[in-house]
């Protein structure tokens, strides 16, 4: 296997990052350095719910999504 280039990681689209707060598993504090290195031009939306997101907070993350669509027009 060939190694990819690391300009290959690099995100150029919009991105959307929901953040759960209280998520023990994936913690938001051990994904930002990733994006800012990635895809440094992601908006954050921080939510006081654990892992699941769009389980626990459907109106959060619908308000974040619809926000953000409205912002890329």
């Amino acid at each position: 296997l060939t190694a990819l280039p690391d300009a290959a990681f690099h995100v150029k689209k919009p991105v959307l990052y929901i953040a759960a707060k209280r998520d023990f598993v994936c913690q938001p504090v051990r994904s930002l350095p990733h994006f800012d290195r990635y895809a440094p031009h992601r908006e954050l939306v921080e939510l006081d719910t654990g892992h699941w997101v769009q389980l626990e907070n459907p109106e959060g993350v619908n308000a974040a999504l619809e926000g953000w669509l409205q912002r890329l027009q």
